[in-house]
């Protein structure tokens, strides 16, 4: 069947992520859309493995178009299951995750809401079903995690954490730990009031890391994340103390960026906190190479036009204002100067009154060269 070769497609994308795999997938789930009947019971679930395929080539591509017509796909799958279809808990699932990921894209908060309602739906729905509610539990944790960083809410975080706490311990699938726990360590990252939490954040990001296989998807950002504590902790101590944590974040940082494709996802994420990285050497062992290479990095992660606008827009700005950095290397090397400096300017003493080479001079602003005399009328 058309259907079958759409998630045999779909599976080997999963193993190879090569976008080719999943954009068969979509054009098989497309086909065998055309050839079922409305009305037939079998169109919601090809509704939502096309949503699930669009997803996951949007996931990959950051193509927009795919993300709106996964959720629309989605929605109209649960319409059709109804609230009593044995599938019911995996398509609310599936819609929650289609509507975070279009949050995380353009940033409505309507999505990130809505994203969590869906999510609390399908872990009610799978009251006894070990495996398929740990994955709902880690789906609405990660959403809980999202809605805490944008608030900052104390009650908010630690609804995240217990959450993430939760799906932690509900794991069964070994392969899948080192997510559910780089999920834990993201949400513990909200809390950096002290040393003390900051140093747990590692505890579990660093676990996190070392369980991760030397293929993982995620290894490189998780990397980069876990460097990112470190440099928190370093910030926190002060002084001499976090030397050592800054020169590890510094080393893990830069194997995130040789772990992650450019074509990744969360590629402009890690160069951008290498840059950070770098800014940080800078700020503390004062070395000008560190600067330049900040800069660099940001105007790169700023130009990344596979990477989320949100991202491309912190970076710029970054880059723009020159966050941590000297003024007049923030914006990169100046071009050299066509005209005398300034110094060689005519100055006249204090005052004294204008000559006729002072009123005819643009003194600071081209030299002290003498103006051009007006076109002839």
């Amino acid at each position: 069947m058309v259907a079958n070769r759409g998630g045999a497609f779909l599976i080997r994308f999963s193993a190879r992520r090569d976008v080719a795999d999943c954009s068969a997938a979509i054009a098989a789930y497309r086909q065998a859309l055309e050839l079922v009947i409305t009305g037939q019971p079998e169109r919601s679930g090809y509704l939502a493995q096309l949503g699930q395929s669009l997803r996951a080539r949007h996931h990959e591509t950051g193509r927009t178009d795919d993300l709106y017509e996964a959720v629309i796909a989605l929605r109209e799958a649960i319409r059709l299951a109804g609230p009593a279809h044995r599938d019911s808990s995996r398509l609310c699932s599936l819609l929650g995750a289609a509507l975070l990921a279009r949050y995380l894209w353009h940033g409505s908060v309507q999505d990130l809401h809505e994203a969590i309602e869906w999510h609390d739906r399908a872990v009610a729905d799978r009251p006894g079903e070990r495996a398929g509610r740990a994955r709902s539990l880690a789906s609405r944790a990660f959403a809980l995690r999202i809605r805490a960083q944008r608030s900052h809410d104390p009650g908010e975080i630690a609804a995240a954490i217990d959450a993430c706490r939760q799906t932690v311990d509900a794991e069964t699938d070994t392969a899948r730990l080192p997510d559910r726990l780089a999920t834990l360590g993201a949400a513990l990252d909200l809390r950096r009031e002290s040393a003390a939490e900051v140093t747990e954040t590692i505890a579990v990001r660093r676990r996190a890391c070392e369980l991760a296989a030397p293929d993982e998807h995620y290894r490189g950002p998780w990397l980069a994340d876990l460097g990112n504590s470190l440099r928190t902790r370093a910030a926190l101590c002060g002084g001499d103390g976090g030397d050592d944590d800054l020169r590890e974040a510094h080393s893990l940082h830069l194997a995130a960026v040789e772990s992650t494709p450019p074509g990744h996802r969360e590629y402009a994420m890690v160069l951008s906190n290498l840059a950070g990285s770098f800014r940080d050497h800078y700020v503390r062992f004062n070395r000008h190479a560190d600067l330049l290479a900040a800069i660099n990095l940001l105007r790169r992660t700023a130009g990344l036009a596979t990477a989320p606008m949100t991202r491309r827009l912190v970076a710029a700005q970054t880059w723009g204002r020159g966050d941590g950095l000297p003024r007049t290397l923030a914006s990169g090397p100046r071009p050299a100067r066509a005209t005398p400096p300034r110094s060689r300017c005519f100055r006249r003493p204090p005052g004294a009154a204008p000559t006729a080479r002072a009123r005819n001079s643009h003194c600071g602003t081209s030299g002290g060269l003498p103006r051009k005399p007006p076109p002839a009328r």
